[in-house]
């Protein structure tokens, strides 16, 4: 039902569903009471008109904001970028989104009077069983590290990134097989507080020599056992040990 409040001459609607306190009320009563879902509770407050809603202190709060958002849409952070600030917010197990925890470090950054050389469109190549490549974008060069480990909670060990046309190159080596390992990157130079969220990929196996085959089949080609195929691609080949195939 519509609860009616008469205020100063007009009505005043707050949409509820009985009762009144139940999990679907929502709106605000008269000025008094603001029904709503927060953080998946129903929730009710008493409303309360801000006293100042414009005080140097809110507008500097604003500020830091307008940065934030447009550093977020136009600074070239991919979707990949972005997922691993998803998943940094998720690491640390709290109830925030990537956005949120960007948000804070780059307010924080503000606040601290340091700068924000944005590290976008990380690529991870060249994955083998004991290493791989990874390459980010910044706008200038910049001291840089990756820390990793296979722990997503315990990232430690570092290498430093080498720095060519506006790409911060890192070599990760002496990693294990079939292992999952989680990397993230910061800049390090002094006054810069860039960092990205928390990226993962996988190691691969090493093969044994030996013949392998693949490849392309006609219907109604035979093997030699002369069983009829099914048409697809072959090949035939040699592959030495130490050769690396995925497993995924």
């Amino acid at each position: 039902m519509k609860k009616r409040s008469y205020v100063w001459g007009v009505f005043v609607l707050g949409k509820v569903t009985i009762p009144l306190l139940s999990i679907k009320a929502t709106g605000k009563i008269a000025d008094k009471l603001i029904f709503e879902k927060w953080k998946n509770k129903q929730t009710v407050k008493k409303y309360k008109r801000p006293f100042n809603p414009d005080t140097d202190k809110q507008k500097t709060q604003r500020s830091y904001m307008m940065p934030v958002i447009e550093a977020w849409r136009g600074d070239g952070y991919t979707q990949d970028d972005k997922d691993a600030w998803n998943f940094y917010a998720k690491v640390i197990k709290i109830s925030a989104t990537g956005y949120n925890m960007f948000t804070r470090f780059k307010i924080n950054a503000q606040k601290a009077g340091f700068t924000w050389d944005s590290l976008i469109n990380c690529q991870v190549t060249g994955i083998s069983g004991s290493g791989c490549s990874v390459t980010i974008e910044i706008a200038s060069d910049k001291d840089s590290k990756l820390y990793y480990g296979s722990s997503k909670v315990a990232l430690y060990k570092e290498v430093s990134g080498v720095f060519s046309a506006g790409v911060n190159t890192f070599t990760i080596n002496d990693l294990e097989e079939l292992t999952r390992y989680y990397f993230y990157i910061k800049n390090t130079s002094a006054g810069e507080a860039a960092r990205t969220g928390v990226y993962t990929f996988k190691t691969l196996q090493a093969g044994l020599y030996g013949w392998y085959v693949a490849g392309w089949f006609s219907a109604n080609d035979w093997f030699t056992y002369g069983g009829p195929i099914v048409y697809g691609w072959f090949d035939a080949g040699w592959f030495n040990n130490g050769d690396w195939f995925s497993t995924s």
